[in-house]
């Protein structure tokens, strides 16, 4: 497997399959993966667009869900853990947390739910109760097990505002796996 064979998918929640429609920064709530990868190549509002200083103030809780795409057609991704890097967190005015969807894994492209459906992002996904924060290893992330060729696995990020002076928050997810 390469590096760019993993990729990281927005959700497409009006969908009515995986892998069938765009998705939109901020309207990641889950459901089907999209065919709107995240853009890697910046830090910040990739996922989630700037808070207000009212919802700063507010220490607003929000959520949205990602795919991990295996790209590929032969290889597996095995023992793989998704995590926050302590070292790769921008700033403290937002706390950053991770976890798996109760969906699990599914093909690309089926029409099977894949994800749970929030009804916007300050709704909690329901049934998920462990959340990770950013860990110095790999281990302190979220082990999702084996994707499979063509295969995605959602994941929830939660960002919870500290109140604190307004700063460009941002972080760094990292997938690693055994081929």
């Amino acid at each position: 497997m390469t590096p760019s064979e993993v990729q990281y998918l927005l959700s497409a929640p009006n969908a009515s399959a995986g892998y069938s429609a765009t998705g939109t920064v901020y309207n990641s709530n889950g459901k089907y993966c999209a065919t709107t990868q995240v853009n890697v190549s910046v830090a910040a509002n990739n996922i989630f667009p700037d808070l207000t200083g009212v919802q700063n103030a507010a220490q607003m809780v929000d959520y949205q869900c990602i795919f991990i795409y295996n790209s590929d057609t032969v290889s597996s991704m095995a023992n793989t853990y998704v995590w926050l890097p302590s070292s790769a967190i921008l700033t403290s005015a937002v706390n950053w947390a991770l976890a798996a969807d109760t969906t699990g894994v599914s093909n690309y492209n089926t029409s099977s739910q894949q994800a749970l459906l929030i009804a916007n992002p300050q709704t909690a996904p329901a049934g998920i109760t462990t959340w990770v924060g950013p860990s110095s290893t790999f281990t302190g992330g979220v082990n999702i097990g084996t994707i499979g060729p063509r295969q995605v696995f959602p994941i929830w990020i939660r960002r919870t505002a500290t109140g604190i002076a307004a700063a460009t928050a941002g972080f760094t997810l990292q997938v690693t796996f055994d081929a």
